[in-house]
């Protein structure tokens, strides 16, 4: 085999496992996105079934999903990278 032949070889390989990454990496925003959205959700539902003066559950629902987000990625992220 030529060192021609080998390197088209390797370099068909490298395409393949960047576009996978990508689609992992678009894939963890969605989720991100969905942990935050369903948090806000169940927030705003909470404070329609107990109503306050305040939005209580909302805000604290929104902190407490950013927050699982947050260590949810870098959990993943950690991961992916490995």
């Amino acid at each position: 085999m030529s060192l021609m032949a080998t390197e088209e070889i390797e370099n068909d390989n490298k395409p393949q496992r960047g576009k996978t990454s990508i689609l992992r990496y678009s894939g963890l925003g969605m989720q991100i996105a969905l942990i935050i959205g369903l948090g806000s959700w169940f927030g705003s539902w909470l404070d329609d079934q107990f109503p306050m003066e305040k939005n209580w559950f909302s805000l604290a629902m929104v902190l407490l999903s950013v927050s699982f987000a947050m260590y949810y990625a870098i959990k993943t992220l950690n991961r992916l990278n490995k």
